[in-house]
């Protein structure tokens, strides 16, 4: 799990990981380190303490895959594989997607993700209107010709 804060200084995004300690630049949407969906399982389960076989076994599925998957060998597990291994090791599910190539990397998308889970129904409801309300006007301008630069 990586914790965003946004530096004062220059806007910079900074990622942290807890589990290794350490944190990351993010520069123009795209993490600086050269982080892959193998090197993020490999580091995520060893700092949970699992053995490659543990994990496999925690997510049926067999321990030749996590190696696979570890190794970058070219395997691209599915979305119910990455979920899997998202819950087990508490790692971001969409972040994981986005190192498979499912899904463009987007931090801010992955917040409004996150937070979104945690909304009572009602929130939800209201957060979806707003931003229904402003896609439509979006939308509205873009078929228009207007500018929606500002």
């Amino acid at each position: 799990m990586y914790f965003v804060k946004k530096c004062c200084i220059d806007e910079t995004l900074v990622l942290y990981c807890p589990h290794k300690g350490k944190f990351y630049l993010e520069s123009e949407g795209q993490i600086t380190m050269s982080a892959t969906l193998g090197s993020v399982v490999h580091n995520e389960r060893e700092a949970a303490h699992l053995t490659q076989r543990e994990l496999a076994r925690m997510i049926k599925v067999s321990n030749s895959t996590i190696s696979r998957i570890e190794s970058d060998d070219g395997i691209h597990p599915d979305p119910p594989t990455l979920k899997a291994i998202s819950d087990v090791l508490k790692v971001d599910y969409n972040y994981l997607l986005a190192l498979n190539g499912q899904i463009a990397d987007d931090p801010d998308i992955r917040m409004i993700q996150r937070g979104a889970k945690n909304l009572s129904p009602d929130d939800r409801k209201r957060m979806m209107k707003t931003l229904n309300a402003m896609f439509d006007d979006l939308f509205t301008e873009q078929k228009s010709g207007g500018d929606t630069s500002s």
